[in-house]
C-alpha cells in the first residue's frame, strides 16, 4: 500500500513539473517600494585620503515628470552641492557631478534623497553610495586586542 502511494505521489509531482515546463520564466522585475528611480553608475566611489575628486552620478527612470535629487554625505567627507536639483525627464538625463573632499581613510556613504513629481503625485526614494577612502583593511581598525579573547569559566553539572 505504501509503494502504491509513494508512487502515485512521484507520478503526481512528474505531471505537475511538465505541466509547467513548457510556460516561459517569470521575468524578474522587482522595484523597491517608492518611486521608480535607479542608480545607474557607480556603484561604489574610490577616493584617496585628503584629496578632492570629482564623481558624475547617473540615475535612471522609467517614468516623465519632474525628478529632484538633494546629496547628503557621512562624516569626514564633503560634497561641493548638497541643494535640490531638478531634472525634466522629458527632456534631461538625470546625472550630477559631484565634487567629493575627504578626511579620514575608510567606508563612508553619500546618501541621496530623489522623488519624482507627476500630475500632482509625488513619490519618493532614498538610497546611497558607498565612498571608499583609503585601504578597505583599514575599515576593520585594528587596535591593541587580540584576534580571540580568552575567558575561564566554571561548570557545574547537577
Amino acid at each position: 500500500m505504501k509503494l502504491f502511494a509513494l508512487t502515485t505521489l512521484l507520478l503526481s509531482a512528474t505531471l505537475d513539473a511538465s505541466a509547467h515546463a513548457d510556460k516561459p520564466a517569470p521575468a524578474h522585475s522587482y522595484q523597491k517600494p517608492g518611486a521608480a528611480i535607479r542608480l545607474a553608475s557607480p556603484q561604489q566611489i574610490k577616493a584617496d585620503p585628503h584629496s578632492e575628486s570629482q564623481t558624475t552620478v547617473t540615475f535612471s527612470t522609467p517614468g516623465s515628470g519632474t525628478l529632484v535629487i538633494s546629496a547628503k554625505p557621512s562624516a569626514n567627507i564633503s560634497v561641493s552641492d548638497t541643494g535640490q536639483h531638478r531634472f525634466d525627464l522629458s527632456r534631461e538625463k538625470p546625472e550630477l557631478t559631484l565634487t567629493i573632499t575627504t578626511q579620514d581613510e575608510g567606508r563612508h556613504h553619500i546618501m541621496f534623497h530623489a522623488s519624482i513629481e507627476e500630475n500632482g503625485a509625488t513619490m519618493s526614494r532614498v538610497f546611497g553610495i558607498p565612498v571608499q577612502v583609503g585601504n578597505a583593511k583599514v575599515q576593520a581598525k585594528q587596535e591593541n586586542h587580540p584576534p580571540f579573547v580568552i575567558m575561564e569559566a566554571e561548570e557545574t553539572i547537577r
